[in-house]
Parts: C-alpha cells; sequence; structure tokens
C-alpha cells in the first residue's frame, strides 16, 4: 500500500520560501487530516471503474464514477487516499443534451454548439443570457449547475469535486465555428460585439458557478477545476487544477511561475495535479522527469502512455517516502534563459534532482554539497522497475538525460530520487491478461492454446480499462481440458528475495467455472501447485504463498485447464515483495581503515589502506573502489593503489570505498588528501605517428605548455617536410603537426627542442622516427535514434545520438570496403545519414544502399551476398528532410554534398540492416560526360 502520513490538528512546521514568498503548509482542514509525504502519487481515470484495490495506493483518486460504495470501498483499503468523482462541466455534467436543449450554446444561425469533435455531446452556456427553465425552479445553467453538483457527488463519502472540463472560454464555438450567439438575437456575437465581450460574459457565468459551488460546499471538501492548463482563474475559491496530458515541457521559468500563483492564492490543502504522459510506459526517465517537477510544488502526479485517462501506471518511486521538503527547489546550473538546467530540492528523507535542459548533463554529489539543505550522504534507492538508474548504490554522480520532444521546442529530461538511508523499494507487479493493466517492466500473461479474451458478461475483473482497440480485455478463459490451454504469468524480477504471490479472477457470468483450477508457481527453488476456486473468491486477490524470486532465471506462475469440470479463467496474477529471507546478503561492509599515502612523486601518488573491521555478518572487503576527486579511478583487490599521470605540485582528495563477496558496499569511504611534487623533469617523446600523408600527431609523457607546443619552429622533419602548423590537443599531451606531402613508405625521423612542460621545464633536441602512411578512411554516421557500424564483418562502434554524427576512420590497405549498419529506431522518425570520405571521393547514404529488415548469418561480412536485399527509401537530403531539419542539421554531415536520410520502405520499422560496397582497387570513379553532343528540337 502506498505510504502516507496522518496529522491531527497539526501545524507541519515546514517553511518553503519561493522567490519572496513564504508558504506555510499547514494540516489540511479533512476530517482525516491527511498531509501526504512526497512524492505525491494520482490517477485521473476515464471508463469502466477499476477494482478498488487499485485505485487504493495512489494519494489522490479522480474518477468520473459518482458511486459511494467505489469510494467507501477504496477508503475501507487505505483511510489516507483522497477520492473526487468528476463530471464534464462544459458538457452539462452529465444533464441530458435533450432535456436540456435550451441550456446548449447556439451559434447565430441556431446551429447547436457541439464539442470534443463529437456529433452528440454539445457545449453548455454559461452565461447569463441563458434562459431560465421553469422545471429547474426557473433558474440558467449557471444557477442550477451548484446545486445539481452537490445533490450528485455524495460528499459524505467523496473528499471533493473535481471538474472533467471548464473553460474560461468557449473555445469550441471560437475555434471551430467561429461563431456563437449568446445574446440569441442571430447575429454572430464575434462579429456584433467582439471576442473580450463574449469571453466576458461566458467568464461571469463560469465565475458564478464557481463562487456559488465554493459558498454551498462544505469546508472541509476540496474543489479541483480542470482546464487542461496550469489556468489563473478562480484560484481563489479552489485548491487546484489540472495539468492535462501535459508530457513535454515547453517553458520551466512559465510553469514555476504558475505552481509560485497557485502556492500564494489557492485554498489550502493545495491540490495541483500534473496528468503526465509518455510515449511508453517503461519511459522511466519521462516518469521521472515530470514526477520532478511536480515535486517544486506540493502536488500529485500521474502518468500514461495516451491522453485518454484509461491506463494510468504505478511506478517505485511512488513508494518512496521522502517526507516533506526542507526547502525550495534550487537550480545547481543555469544553461538557458527560459530556466533550464538542473534543480535540487532536499527533503527529510531524501532528495530529487531533475534535469530541466535539452541536453543531457552531469551532477555529482560534490555540486549537491554546494546547496543549501543539503543533508547527504545520500543513496539511490534499489529499486524492482529501472535497476540501472534506481540500484541501491551511494550516490556519487549521474548523468541525465534530455532531449527535444517535438519541433515546437519541447522537450523532457530526466531526474533522480534519492534516499537518505539505503532503502529497497519493489512495488506490486501485477501481470494483466493484457498490457495495459500490467505493471512497468514487466509484461502481460502469454496465452498458449485456444483461449477467449471477453468483456461481456463479465464481473470484478482484474481491468484498468476495457479498450478492444488496445487489445484490453476484462479477463480469458477456456475450457476444461488436460492442461493443453495454458496461461503463463511471467514478472519481470530485478530485485532477488520472497515474492508473495496472489491470483485475481473475474466471474463470467454465462459460464460455470471450475472449483479446481491448478496453479503451478515456478520459483527459484522449485515449483509448488495450488489449487483455485474459480466459483467463489473472484474480485479479490487470493494468496497462492510465500516463493523466492531471483533475477534472470525462468520464473513465472502457470494456469492451465487441466481440469475435470467448468471453465477456466486466467485473469492477473500479483507479486509482492516482502523481503529478503536471509539467503540474501544486503549488508554493507565497514569502511577501509587509516587511508595513507606512503610515496609521491611530481605526477604520481600512492596509497595504502588496511582492511575494514568485519561488518555484522562477519564479512569483510573483497575490493575497493578508490575515488579521486569525486571520480572512480580504480576497482583492486589490493589495499593499495599507485596513482599515475597526475599534475605536478596539486592537491587531490581521495575516497576508497569497501565491496564485499555480494557487490555490496560501504555505506561510507575512508578519505584523505595528498599533493603531488613539484616538477623538475623536463617532458620526453612518447611516440609519433603518422595519421595521414599530411598529419603527425607526437605524444609527450606530461602536459605541455600551450606557447611552446603550438611554436612551429621548435619542431622540425628530415626529407625537405614543412611543418605549417602545430596544434596541442585536449589532452594536453599530444601535439598535431600539419605538414607537407609524405611518401608512403618512407622513413622519416622528427625533432623537437625547447617544449616546456607546464613548470617551464624545456626539452633539449628529441629525435623519433615514423613512417608515412597514406590518407585514411574516414566515415562519419548518425542514426536516429541508434545505430552498430561495422566495416568488412569488424564492430567499429555504435551511437545514438543523431544530432551529432560520430566519426571513425579505418585504414585504406584494403581491396574494398565494405559498410554494414544495423539501425534502430525506438519511435516517431526513422532514418540514418552517413558519409564516407576517401582522399578526394566522397561516398554518400543514398538510395544505392541496400536494406534489409531482418538479420541474416554473415549479413555484415565482405563476402554476403545481398543481391536479394531492396534499395534503400530516400527520405530527403539532409538539410532539408522533414523531420528533421525543424531541429537542426547533424553536426559532422555535410549539407552539400547529397547526403539523403535513408531507411527500409517503412518508418515504422524498428529495426533494419544496411549495406554499401565500395570497392578501393580499380577505377572506381565515374565516367567522364560525353562530349560533341548536339540537341535537337522537335517540332
Amino acid at each position: 500500500m502506498k505510504k502516507s502520513n496522518v496529522f491531527s490538528n497539526s501545524l507541519l512546521n515546514v517553511v518553503i520560501i519561493t522567490g519572496l514568498m513564504v508558504h506555510l503548509l499547514s494540516g489540511f482542514l479533512f476530517a482525516q487530516d491527511v498531509n501526504h509525504p512526497y512524492p505525491r502519487a494520482g490517477v485521473f481515470h476515464f471508463g469502466r471503474p477499476a477494482p478498488a484495490e487499485w485505485y487504493a495506493k495512489f494519494d489522490l483518486v479522480i474518477i468520473r464514477s459518482q458511486r459511494s460504495s467505489l469510494a467507501s470501498a477504496i477508503k475501507a483499503i487505505n483511510p489516507n487516499t483522497l477520492v473526487s468523482s468528476t463530471l464534464d462541466w462544459n458538457a452539462g455534467a452529465g444533464l441530458d443534451p435533450r432535456e436540456h436543449g435550451d441550456w446548449i450554446v447556439r451559434t447565430s444561425t441556431g446551429e447547436k454548439v457541439t464539442i470534443y469533435g463529437a456529433s452528440n455531446v454539445f457545449t453548455f452556456d454559461f452565461s447569463d443570457f441563458c434562459p431560465r427553465l421553469p422545471q429547474y425552479d426557473n433558474k440558467r445553467y449557471n444557477e442550477y449547475l451548484p446545486e445539481y453538483l452537490l445533490s450528485v457527488h455524495h460528499l459524505n463519502v467523496f473528499d471533493g469535486i473535481t471538474t472533467d472540463g471548464l473553460w474560461y472560454t468557449p473555445r469550441e464555438a471560437e475555434k471551430v465555428y467561429h461563431d456563437i450567439d449568446l445574446d440569441r438575437n442571430g447575429i454572430n456575437d464575434y462579429d456584433e460585439h467582439g471576442k473580450s465581450w463574449v469571453d466576458a460574459k461566458w467568464q461571469e457565468g463560469v465565475d458564478k458557478v464557481v463562487s456559488t459551488l465554493r459558498q454551498i460546499m462544505p469546508a472541509d471538501k476540496f474543489l479541483i477545476i480542470n482546464s487542461g492548463i496550469l489556468h489563473d482563474f478562480q484560484i481563489e475559491n479552489s485548491n487546484g487544477c489540472i495539468a492535462e496530458n501535459h508530457g513535454p515541457m515547453y517553458s520551466w521559468n512559465w510553469a514555476r511561475g504558475r505552481f509560485d500563483l497557485w502556492y500564494q492564492k489557492s485554498r489550502r490543502p493545495h491540490l495541483l495535479f500534473y496528468d503526465g504522459r509518455g510515449r511508453h510506459k517503461k519511459r522511466f526517465d519521462q516518469m521521472r522527469f515530470e514526477l520532478a517537477t511536480i515535486c517544486y510544488s506540493d502536488g500529485y502526479f500521474s502518468f500514461s502512455e495516451e491522453g485518454n485517462h484509461n491506463y494510468d501506471m504505478y511506478y517505485d518511486e511512488y513508494d518512496l517516502d521522502l517526507g516533506f521538503p526542507t526547502g525550495p527547489m534550487q537550480r545547481l546550473t543555469n544553461t538557458g534563459d527560459w530556466g533550464e538546467g538542473i534543480w535540487v530540492r532536499f527533503f527529510e528523507k531524501g532528495a530529487v534532482i531533475v534535469n530541466m535542459d535539452r541536453n543531457p548533463a552531469t551532477v555529482t554529489d560534490a555540486q549537491l554539497r554546494s546547496l543549501s539543505f543539503y543533508n547527504g550522504p545520500y543513496y539511490r534507492f534499489r529499486g524492482g522497475q529501472d535497476p540501472e538508474t534506481n540500484n541501491g548504490q551511494l550516490f556519487d554522480s549521474i548523468t541525465l538525460n534530455g532531449e527535444l520532444w517535438s519541433s515546437k521546442g519541447d522537450y523532457v529530461g530526466d531526474a533522480i530520487f534519492l534516499v537518505k538511508q539505503p532503502t529497497t523499494v519493489v512495488s506490486e507487479i501485477i501481470v494483466d491478461s493484457d498490457n495495459e493493466g500490467t505493471s512497468p517492466g514487466s509484461y502481460p500473461a502469454e496465452y498458449t492454446g485456444k483461449w477467449n479474451k471477453t468483456n461481456d458478461n463479465v464481473d470484478d475483473a482484474w481491468c484498468l480499462s476495457y479498450k478492444a482497440y488496445k487489445d484490453a480485455y476484462a479477463l480469458a478463459y477456456t475450457t476444461p481440458g488436460k492442461g493443453e490451454n495454458y496461461a503463463t504469468f511471467k514478472p519481470t524480477i530485478n530485485v532477488a528475495g520472497n515474492y508473495s504471490v496472489y491470483e485475481w479472477h473475474g466471474d463470467k457470468t454465462d459460464l460455470t467455472l471450475s472449483g479446481r483450477v491448478p496453479v503451478e508457481i515456478h520459483h527459484a527453488n522449485g515449483t509448488a501447485t495450488k489449487f483455485v476456486d474459480q466459483t467463489s473468491n473472484h474480485g479479490k486477490w487470493n494468496y497462492l504463498g510465500t516463493y523466492y524470486f531471483k533475477p534472470n532465471m525462468n520464473l513465472y506462475v502457470r494456469i492451465s485447464n487441466n481440469t475435470s469440470s467448468g471453465s477456466v479463467v486466467a485473469d492477473a496474477v500479483k507479486f509482492v515483495y516482502s523481503g529478503s529471507d536471509g539467503s540474501i546478503d544486503d549488508i554493507p561492509p565497514n569502511p577501509p581503515r587509516g587511508l595513507d599515502s606512503d610515496n609521491q612523486t611530481e605526477n604520481s601518488i600512492r596509497l595504502v589502506w588496511s582492511a575494514p573491521e568485519p561488518a555484522s555478518d562477519g564479512d569483510g572487503a573483497s575490493n575497493y573502489l578508490v575515488y579521486r576527486d569525486g571520480n572512480l579511478v580504480k576497482n583492486t583487490s589490493l589495499t593499495n593503489y599507485l596513482d599515475a599521470g597526475l599534475q605536478p605540485n596539486t592537491t587531490y582528495q581521495y575516497e576508497v570505498f569497501s565491496l564485499d563477496d555480494a557487490g555490496n558496499r560501504s555505506y561510507s569511504p575512508a578519505s584523505a588528501s595528498f599533493s603531488t611534487l613539484n616538477e623538475t623533469t623536463p617532458p620526453q617523446i612518447l611516440s609519433v605517428e603518422a595519421l595521414s600523408k599530411t598529419t603527425v600527431e607526437v605524444k609527450f609523457n606530461e602536459a605541455l605548455d600551450e606557447v611552446s607546443a603550438q611554436d612551429v619552429n621548435n619542431y622540425s622533419i628530415d626529407k625537405n617536410i614543412v611543418i605549417h602548423q602545430a596544434v596541442l590537443q585536449d589532452d594536453q599531451l599530444t601535439v598535431r603537426l600539419t605538414t607537407s606531402e609524405h611518401i608512403v613508405g618512407e622513413l622519416y625521423t622528427l625533432t623537437a627542442a625547447n617544449i616546456k612542460d607546464l613548470a617551464q621545464n624545456a626539452s633539449g633536441p628529441l629525435s623519433m622516427q615514423y613512417v608515412g602512411v597514406a590518407n585514411p578512411i574516414i566515415i562519419s554516421v548518425a542514426a536516429d535514434n541508434q545505430y552498430e557500424l561495422y566495416v568488412n564483418g569488424n564492430f567499429l562502434g555504435s551511437g545514438n545520438d543523431w544530432r551529432v554524427a560520430q566519426t571513425y576512420f579505418v585504414s585504406p590497405n584494403i581491396e574494398n570496403i565494405l559498410i554494414a549498419i544495423k539501425a534502430m529506431n525506438s519511435g516517431d522518425a526513422a532514418g540514418l545519414v552517413a558519409e564516407i570520405k576517401i582522399d578526394d571521393r566522397i561516398f554518400v547514404s543514398n538510395t544505392t544502399w541496400k536494406v534489409s529488415k531482418s538479420e541474416t548469418a554473415g549479413w555484415n561480412t565482405l563476402d554476403f551476398d545481398d543481391s536479394q536485399w531492396q534499395n534503400a527509401t530516400s527520405y530527403g537530403l539532409h538539410g532539408s528532410a522533414q523531420p528533421w531539419a525543424n531541429y537542426h542539421d547533424v553536426q559532422g554531415i555535410s549539407t552539400t554534398n547529397n547526403v539523403e536520410w535513408i531507411w527500409s520502405d517503412d518508418t515504422s520499422d524498428l529495426e533494419i540492416f544496411l549495406r554499401y560496397l565500395i570497392p578501393l582497387s580499380g577505377d572506381n570513379s565515374p565516367p567522364s560526360p560525353p562530349v560533341g553532343v548536339r540537341v535537337f528540337k522537335i517540332r
């Protein structure tokens, strides 16, 4: 069950300073005085109601159902869940348009104004021009609506009222019809009075409804207004609003202003609701980004992969308990004018870091320590859904993603949630009959044999919503047999431990179900078989036992038709993590002792330490992690480490952590600072290598003084080679010389003198020989979204940033070159661009490349026969092809060499294989144009 805190008539002593505002988070006005700790999870759910057990997992539930029995069932499971019912005020709040036709907005021609693109749903008139109806006490819509809402929302059980839709302007009339006749005189009000007049009359009516409702509602009930955005109307009379389908972020600066406005003016408790949306429920980075965004305020969050509110998901992060904020969200880095950069907020029990930039960014614990309210060190929690990010380790650094979402400039980033103490959080894993009811990270049940999926004649099934177009059904059923029909429920296990296993089945009311359905639990220690009586026990979780599950094993629950009589239902299975049984070592070792240095030179420091005292489980350390200035530099089993390649006369901070056999790391390190000695030795040449006919690279043993390193007079090459330029590279060790042309295979001698290091120690004459080489083949490639590059069957590298091409250099001493690329797309646009340069010849991606949609053995080798492959499809020239040109050109790919964006003939293909052969032997240059051509004009 979702974590929660309960306060009784108390004042939460947390002061949040946001800009110049001070907001006091006081106790809630509700009878139960619920004040949820962070992060706060919600669900905004349409369609047929889900089981009460599902809703009870959340802090705030907004549902279309007005059934008081459902609200009571939710609260019986979790009394701290706030439950609100919702109706669409724009469309009549459930009133029958056939009985209330006079309350529907008309155009100047008398046409009824529909809404939401539906032909039978209409816009109701909020203005005071709306006629009064005798059957409703001679009231207008804006006068009748408040008391009607109180009559249907059952506030004796529900905690509040939420509008499904409430616009502050008659949006549909303006945008679709361009016509409205509020004063009902047969003239278009947009022409007669103007838009401002129309909006003002509409807003007067909306304000009347909200103000009246607030006055007649019980004081301990909340009101949330959904206009679809973080609006600025009726803030004083409402507790919050809904940012509906609010996936990408366009301006963080704007959003912060809206959050602050609601902090300042809205009623308490604040119930801002961020209705998050992502491209896939397994895009944990997008979920974290949006969840962290709402942590700026005191709002609630939901996340789904579509915008119809049928399939909100539940994530590990929702089960965290960070407590309450100890300060405002702070900007750690500033990378733009719109409030982008890294933002951090500290809580009583953890911290939240979010990248609000359009580009990836790295954050370290050392940076966090510079902020107010830091109370670390912090840990990543150990999670069951995204173990790469939530790995349970002490937080030292992380690179958070950032990417453009659309051509309009919308963007999403990434975030991480940290905790003060080592914590394992594995939210319930539900494997359902369809993908929409299955937990993130896992896959739906697999059905073998003859099964029927249905929504008909079903009660109490585990289903978030019945949508056949999403292949989402209530349950599957089959006839009795000998086990030839079976359903496999396989959870994705990322944290080993004991899991309590439950079965859920709905009632197929037109069938007689079996009283003895076999359920096999295949766990890490064997197989157990249980029997479920499906003639009863429907609509609840039926406990099957607790078993040990671990990652990377084929573990599952199987329901079969191996029963003598009665149909069998396979609906849903739940796995609830209940911790370790002692077979898992999750106790960290103690830190090393006595970190010291027994030797220092100009460029090195030798560290020594002693093994740690045994931990409570008796473990010592099997390995040690050595960090220099916050960066991991060595994983060693020794109790010493020589850290070389350092700068002279420089102080370094070291931390050494212990690791035990199970991979647990000590909570704290042994730490100390040591310094290198002053330098007196001049630099030496380590190597000289020709990179091309006109490029020579000289590598030195230490960092160089830039002025002396880039002085061409300090270098000479025999055999009349002229040095035109010397450039010191970023590593400060390497100098790249641009020269006159070398002869391939010739032996040359380079001499350098007066090259200085950073301490201004100058070298004498230094000489080294090298051999002239031909120019390399240069391959530049980028793909939307990812690629793997092979040359003549050898793997060269991969990339996943289409905005910047990766460049590879290949030796030209081969007869033919076969470029083979596996390209992958994660959705939306799909394309690849490539440019190959061989001396003065250029080869580019175009329709002469071969493509296959399936992988065949040897496809990336030179002698593979691709004659049956299709030609690639071009989607336009690099620099103008959409959608990429809306963002920017690919850095490293030219826009003048006719490079084309290519893919298969179907951009929905998520994985394709490309080949392009360049013969390097013989004459492969294009023929010269014909001469003596005469043009005749045909009459």
